[in-house]
């Protein structure tokens, strides 16, 4: 496999993560994600970003589900194609 063709796959499995915050916030009660950023004290813009596919840091989306009350693997189970 190539270097691009696993960058596609990486960048195809962010945006699926990506996804899955958006549906995992919205079942949650936030209908956008400023609101939900600035109750995890959290740049908006940044949140935005890793909602649409941006590289986030495991600490990051441990932070995240931790604040919505949910494990790694339910999130993945649960909220993540593929």
């Amino acid at each position: 496999m190539s270097k691009e063709s696993n960058k596609n796959q990486y960048d195809e499995q962010l945006l699926s993560l990506g996804q899955g915050l958006k549906k995992l916030r919205k079942e949650r009660g936030y209908s956008n994600y400023h609101k939900l950023a600035y109750d995890m004290d959290m740049i908006h813009s940044q949140y935005g970003a890793y909602e649409n596919g941006k590289n986030l840091t495991m600490l990051t989306l441990l932070k995240i589900l931790d604040f919505h009350k949910i494990s790694l693997k339910d999130f993945v189970n649960e909220y993540v194609e593929g």
